[in-house]
């Protein structure tokens, strides 16, 4: 139907008939589907019954006084009903909100386990990249610097058994880079009920892709056996590139790491909510909380 919808209707129609129907159905919810709604359409039906009937309903003023003159076991019966029917909307409706706030805690709980496990396997393959980068750029100066051909040797053959590692921690950021918008996704209306978690979780997959376009570096591919490997490796090894690769990296784990924390505790409010000794803790730590904003709004507005 939604296929259907957007393919037969040109855009300047079907995104306005979209938010008008989403207008639509978030009123029809609120009238329909709750207590207070239900409470409105009916002071709205006695109000306005004189408008499609010939009985026209009593006022305020006029219905006090109405109740005022029946006969006392008559106002007891109303006023009795009247307690029943009220206790009983307030207890349905109670219980309605209690449900759907645990569903919702719940949920936000999966999806704050979800972002955290998926992010935090990002932040590792990231900083296993990043150090072997960093390992290539200092065994290039340091043989450079006239390292001893033993020292040099070392490095090489260092560097050269670390690179498997790499490769398999690039191939999982590679996936990382497309699985997150499925994450995304999957997730997007839990996402969205939260001020600012949506744009946080869009905000880290940019940061994720900046990552995934420079981590393509040109890697030494020697023999070990080879008198001249040592040449061959400093050759291979494009330093500038390298380090494009780690400024990327640093910016882009702190960005992640700032977003992503944010969204986990927006999740996990409804649950754990803002307490005592979080506030002493935030006020113990003004100075690191200045600092990591600062790093954080740098980071953020680097790359606009």
């Amino acid at each position: 139907m939604v296929y259907s919808f957007f393919k037969t209707l040109p855009p300047a129609v079907s995104v306005k008939a979209f938010y008008a129907l989403l207008i639509f159905g978030f009123i029809y919810r609120f009238l329909f589907q709750s207590v207070y709604g239900a409470l409105l359409l009916a002071v709205l039906a006695y109000s306005y019954t004189g408008a499609f009937t010939e009985i026209e309903p009593l006022s305020l003023t006029e219905l006090i006084e109405w109740l005022s003159t029946l006969n006392p076991d008559y106002k007891v019966a109303l006023i009795t009903s009247g307690v029943t029917i009220a206790g009983f909307a307030i207890a349905f409706h109670t219980a309605t909100i209690n449900w759907r706030n645990q569903m919702r805690a719940q949920i936000m709980m999966q999806v704050s386990g979800e972002v955290d496990n998926f992010f935090a396997t990002v932040s590792r393959s990231l900083t296993m990249t990043e150090l072997y980068v960093k390992s290539l750029v200092e065994a290039v100066n340091k043989i450079q610097k006239c390292a001893s051909l033993r020292d040099a040797e070392f490095l090489v053959d260092y560097n050269h058994t670390q690179q498997r590692q790499f490769l398999d921690a690039r191939n999982l950021l590679s996936e990382a880079s497309v699985e997150v918008h499925r994450l995304i996704s999957r997730n997007y209306n839990s996402l969205a009920s939260n001020w600012g978690a949506l744009n946080a979780a869009q905000r880290s997959a940019v940061a994720l892709k900046e990552v995934s376009q420079k981590m393509w570096i040109s890697l030494p591919i020697i023999d070990l056996d080879d008198p001249n490997r040592i040449q061959q490796f400093i050759n291979q090894v494009n330093v500038a590139e390298c380090k494009e690769f780690i400024h990327t990296c640093e910016r882009s784990q702190g960005v992640m790491s700032g977003l992503t924390g944010g969204i986990r505790g927006q999740l996990q409010s409804p649950v754990l909510g803002f307490n005592l000794p979080m506030f002493s803790h935030l006020l113990s730590k003004r100075k690191e909380f200045r600092e990591t904003v600062e790093a954080f709004h740098r980071d953020l507005n680097e790359k606009s």
